[in-house]
């Protein structure tokens, strides 16, 4: 019978599979880092274009305001008949005297003779001019 070999451990067998294990994991942990470092510099990329984006957007919300702004101070009189004048068209802004008020059905509010007069008025200055009132119906 021969002697066993005491140099040689029983748990030698055992050493090899836990080495195998150690190895998977490395690798797994290495595959790990690897997919951490893309989802990072993904991550970067898109705040990047984001704060980007952002940037022209508050770019645009600050033209709009001004653009807002400039048209708003085109209603006043003064620079409506300065942009008119300048585009060639010979408008002027209606006077108070020339406003007729008009109720639903359509039928003027207190129509006195001073009124028909001013309308008449109106209607003989506009036969002048290239535009022409529709007739009215009775």
């Amino acid at each position: 019978m021969r002697r066993k070999n005491r140099k040689v451990s029983a748990n030698t067998a055992a050493a090899g599979e836990h080495a195998a294990w150690i190895g998977g994991l490395v690798v797994l942990a290495g595959i790990m880092a690897i997919v951490n470092v893309l989802a990072n510099t993904t991550c970067n990329q898109l705040m990047a274009s984001i704060d980007k984006k952002e940037k022209a957007l508050a770019k645009l919300k600050v033209q709009c305001q001004n653009e807002n702004t400039r048209l708003a101070s085109l209603y006043t009189p003064d620079k409506l008949s300065i942009e008119l004048s300048r585009r060639g068209m010979a408008m002027n802004v209606m006077q108070p005297r020339q406003l007729i008020k008009m109720s639903r059905s359509g039928r003027p509010y207190s129509v006195s003779q001073a009124d028909i007069a001013r309308a008449r008025a109106v209607d003989e200055r506009a036969a002048t001019s290239s535009y022409r009132a529709p007739a009215r119906r009775r």
